[in-house]
């Protein structure tokens, strides 16, 4: 039996807020199997506002170090094939 990876395509908008030199990725509420929901508070101040697209949806980082931690996610990001583009 051969599995087909479906053709799926996501877009989704992701805030960045700064506290104390710790970056936070704030990205949709996440909805579990059993219906309750995950919802990330903004903490600090906001310091820009991606869009990711691709083939799959990534999981939001807890606490990355400064602009530079912010960085390298966003380049892995672009590493595996997804596409970031700042908003504001």
């Amino acid at each position: 039996m051969s599995h087909v990876v479906p053709n799926v395509h996501a877009t989704i908008r992701v805030s960045s807020y700064q506290s104390n030199g710790i970056t936070h990725v704030i990205g949709p509420p996440i909805q579990f199997a059993n219906g309750g929901f995950q919802v990330t508070l903004p903490v600090g101040s906001h310091i820009g506002t991606y869009e990711i697209s691709g083939g799959f949806i990534p999981a939001m980082p807890n606490g990355l170090n400064g602009f530079d931690g912010l960085d390298r996610w966003l380049g892995s990001l672009e590493a595996q094939g997804l596409t970031v583009q700042r908003v504001d």
